[in-house]
């Protein structure tokens, strides 16, 4: 699985969904749909550490804050 900015993902902790906003080799930053914006440091293996259902992709992560998936968190 790839990262890719405009992902939409439900958090498999707290259920929550979020939409990855920067991604690289060593950073990913990430928007909640309640507001919350987070930066995670660590190098990316290709193993997911909360990323668990990918819900939706968009070509830009202003497209996917606008989508119904992000607003309304449907599967």
């Amino acid at each position: 699985m790839e990262l890719k900015v405009g992902q939409i993902y439900k958090d498999r902790n707290s259920g929550a969904i979020f939409a990855i906003t920067f991604v690289t080799k060593c950073n990913v930053s990430l928007i909640y749909n309640y507001g919350l914006t987070q930066l995670y440091c660590y190098v990316y293996d290709g193993n997911p550490f909360l990323f668990d259902k990918l819900l939706a992709e968009y070509p830009t992560w202003q497209q996917a804050v606008n989508s119904e998936e992000f607003k309304n968190g449907k599967i």
